[in-house]
């Protein structure tokens, strides 16, 4: 469950900073694994 847990905070973390350069309806699931370095099937 740990692994878990990171992986969570990993994306959480990872859409805070791209919310702070684009507007948050122009994120993508995409940018936001590539940008914590996740694979987009981890999501």
């Amino acid at each position: 469950m740990v692994h878990a847990s990171q992986t969570k905070a990993k994306l959480a973390d990872s859409l805070k900073d791209l919310m702070k350069k684009t507007p948050f309806r122009k994120i993508t699931i995409q940018n936001v694994t590539d940008h914590c370095g996740l694979n987009r099937q981890t999501f």
